[in-house]
Parts: structure tokens; C-alpha cells; sequence
């Protein structure tokens, strides 16, 4: 009896023993540390982030919103040498030597706010940026997967390429807390779309990369409608023709066509290409570090949040030579702004306007356009066809509506304002009685 006793307290004894061990194990691999991990590989001389993660311990203060302990835990288990506090650790900020950035290298992290990719990242994977629920700025050298990706000869048939659009680097992977954009890479052809998620709390891009193209001659043959297109692969064409190339451009045609959540884009240089913003129905501004800047075919089209694109964060319009065709269509809200005058657009940097390029911009009232635009030849037919709420314009300092508001039909102008408000014209005949 004594010896069975003595056998149940032994089995009992490790059964304890091993259930203590076990559970001492279990709480052993919880890293209870608060620190982030950068997994980088080096091979070919390239520098290849595959991971960037945080913790155990870091996610439990991430779930909690202890910012201030983050901010701590960073700052004392980490090499790097960075002081963090409870605001600044919401913004991550790659190391300068990566080169590459891997799918999904960072990941479901709720705590990022802003992103900062440095000039040295020559390629960024798809949905190397998932999930980033509380994202609200984000600094890139470029749009897509990398300058010139691809190389698209403009809008032509075969040349289009998702890999040049702003919501690659986030990826197709949907939650509750992205916005769905689809957005357009080419022709607008149902086979020429892609669906991603960007986090909703996205705001503010800025792009530190020059966007500027040239031109290359390549052979293309034609479709039966007469329609220059690309060769299939391995194949050479049958025509030799000059295009645009975009090989070394920051950001091209179509990259953000169809982003409904940002609102404030900073770019870098002299154009901003065909399509570039259209459909970005929550962009409100757009700053250019140009000079002379051209503004391709329907580049804002259907930016119905749009107030001001300039080279002056102070100025309206300040900067913009050359506006091309449909450029701000249906752009209803362009020249309203607390910052500027009601419904003023000053345009008195611009050289050339485009056919229907303000075409249906209801908010405007005062049109200020340059005293050196020569306008039987420089401005289009119909440039502000249904802008109805135009009262007034001037050229340089001459005011060219009368005192009732009215125009000549036969003015030089009269063409260009097309379809406004019908008080804003009157008979030829009439105007020496005015």
C-alpha cells in the first residue's frame, strides 16, 4: 500500500513538474522585449529589405496605443541610435542602404502613420506596403515598382504595365480598414485595369524623384484599324517611330489615376504627365518644385476636390505654362478656397490652354489670364465651356467684361468661354451702346 501511495505521489510530482516546465517554456518564446527587427540580405550588390517587425511585447503596447512605452522600448533596445518619443515613433523610416524592398516587408503594422523610402530604393515589390491601417503620409522616390517601370512608349497599344501605378506597393490584400481604388494603366480598356487597397487614412504623398521624359525610336506594326502597337515579345516591327519614353521618370502617365484618398501630392519637376491624377476625386493640392510647368491631356480630370496646382504653396496657379487638353475638366470646385480670393483662378503664368481644359469648372467666377497669351492662337475653342459661374476676366491689367458682365460675341475671348452663363455675352451689334 505504502509503495503505491508513494508511486501516485511520484506521478503526480511529474506531472506537476512537467506541466511548470512546459508553461516556463511557453512564456520563455514570448519576446517580452519592446523592440523592432529590420531583416536585411546583401547578395550582387543588392541590399534587399524582406522584413521589418516589432516584438511581442511591442504589439501588446501597439494594441493598447502606448505610444509613450513604444517610444521608450525603441529607443533603449535598439542600435540604431534613434531617439524616439510617442508622436515621432509613428514614423518609420527605411535604412538608407537598402536598395530593394520585398513583398509584404512591412506588414499590418497599425502604428505606422508615416513612411519615408530613401533615394537608394531602385524597386519596391507589390504589396511591399500591406495593410498599413493607420498610414497618413508616405515619401517615395517614385511611383510604382521603379522609375520607368516599364518603359511605356506613352499611351499606345501593348504598352501598358500596372507596375507604374501608385497602388502597387500596397498590394490587392483587402481589410476593413483600405479603401478599394481601381485605377487605369492605359487606354481605360476593361483589360487595362488593377484593383488595390490603399489605407484609407492616406493623405499626403510626396514623390522626391524627377519626373521628366524623352523621346526613342522603336518599330511597331499596326492593328486593322490602322493603330501603331507594340510587337509581341521576340518579334521585330515593321514601322520605325519616335515615342515618349519615360525610362528614368518618377512618375508617369496614369500613376495615380483613380486614388480616392489622398489629398496632397509634393512632386518634382516640369510635367505632370496625361491622366496622372485623373479621377482623384479627394485631392485637394499639388505642389510642383518646376519651373514652367506643362500639364498633360485630362491630367486632373474629374478632381471634383481640387482647389490649387502650383510651384508656390502661397500662390495659385503660380508656375503652370502649358495646359493641355481636358486637363481640369469637371474640376467644380478649382480657384474655391479659403486661401484665395472666391472663386478666383489666376492663370497669368499660362502661355497655352488646351481644348475644354476647364471644361465645366462651376465654381469659378474671376478668370485672370496672362497679358502675353495669344489667344486666337494659343487658347482652344471651348477652353471654359461650362464654366457658368464666370462674371469676370481679365487679360494682364485689361478688364475684358464690361460693367454688366457681358462680352461681345465676337471678341477674341468669345470662343474660349463657350457655354458659360448666358449674362456673360452680348449682341455685336449692341456693344456701342454700352
Amino acid at each position: 500500500m505504502k509503495k503505491l501511495i508513494a508511486f501516485i505521489l511520484t506521478l503526480a510530482l511529474a506531472t506537476t513538474l512537467f506541466a511548470t516546465l512546459t508553461s516556463c517554456g511557453s512564456d520563455g518564446s514570448k519576446d517580452t522585449t519592446v523592440k523592432y527587427t529590420w531583416d536585411i540580405t546583401e547578395a550582387d550588390g543588392e541590399v534587399t529589405l524582406n522584413g521589418y517587425t516589432v516584438s511581442d511585447r511591442a504589439k501588446d503596447l501597439i494594441a493598447d496605443k502606448k505610444y509613450k512605452e513604444l517610444a521608450e522600448g525603441f529607443t533603449a533596445n535598439n542600435t540604431d541610435g534613434i531617439t524616439y518619443d510617442e508622436n515621432s515613433v509613428k514614423k518609420v523610416t527605411i535604412p538608407g542602404n537598402v536598395t530593394k524592398i520585398a513583398a509584404n516587408a512591412i506588414d499590418s503594422l497599425s502604428f505606422i502613420e508615416e513612411l519615408v523610402v530613401g533615394e537608394n530604393v531602385k524597386e519596391i515589390e507589390l504589396g511591399a506596403f500591406s495593410n498599413l491601417s493607420s498610414l497618413k503620409k508616405i515619401t517615395v522616390p517614385f511611383v510604382g515598382s521603379q522609375k520607368g517601370a516599364p518603359d511605356a512608349t506613352n499611351d499606345m497599344k501593348g504598352a501598358a504595365n500596372e507596375k507604374k501605378l501608385f497602388g502597387y506597393i500596397f498590394g490587392t490584400a483587402s481589410t476593413s480598414s483600405l479603401t478599394s481604388c481601381t485605377q487605369t494603366y492605359n487606354d481605360g480598356a476593361s483589360e487595362n485595369t488593377a484593383t488595390y487597397y490603399i489605407p484609407t487614412t492616406l493623405e499626403t504623398v510626396v514623390v522626391t524623384g524627377n519626373i521628366a521624359a524623352s523621346e526613342k525610336t522603336i518599330k511597331v506594326n499596326k492593328n486593322e484599324d490602322g493603330e501603331y502597337i507594340l510587337p509581341a515579345e521576340g518579334e521585330e516591327g515593321e514601322f520605325e517611330i519616335t515615342v515618349k519614353s519615360y525610362a528614368d521618370c518618377a512618375v508617369q502617365p496614369y500613376a495615380f489615376y483613380g486614388i480616392t484618398t489622398v489629398k496632397t501630392v509634393y512632386l518634382k519637376g516640369n510635367d505632370i504627365f496625361a491622366n496622372t491624377f485623373n479621377g482623384c476625386t479627394a485631392l485637394k493640392n499639388v505642389y510642383v518644385d518646376g519651373e514652367k510647368v506643362t500639364v498633360g491631356k485630362s491630367a486632373f480630370n474629374g478632381c471634383t476636390a481640387l482647389k490649387n496646382v502650383t510651384t508656390d504653396e502661397k500662390v495659385g496657379f503660380k508656375g503652370i505654362a502649358v495646359i493641355g487638353e481636358s486637363a481640369f475638366s469637371g474640376c467644380t470646385t478649382l480657384g474655391v478656397s479659403n486661401e484665395f480670393v472666391l472663386g478666383k483662378l489666376d492663370l497669368t503664368d499660362c502661355e497655352k490652354i488646351g481644348k475644354n481644359a476647364f471644361n465645366g469648372c462651376t465654381g469659378l467666377v474671376n478668370v485672370n489670364l496672362g497679358a502675353n497669351i495669344v489667344l486666337e492662337n494659343d487658347a482652344e475653342e471651348k477652353a471654359f465651356n461650362g464654366c457658368t459661374g464666370i462674371i469676370a476676366v481679365r487679360v494682364g491689367e485689361t478688364v475684358v467684361i464690361d460693367k454688366d458682365h457681358k462680352m461681345e460675341k465676337g471678341s477674341k475671348l468669345a470662343k474660349i468661354f463657350s457655354a458659360c452663363a448666358d449674362a456673360l455675352y452680348k449682341d455685336a451689334e449692341k456693344a456701342d451702346e454700352v
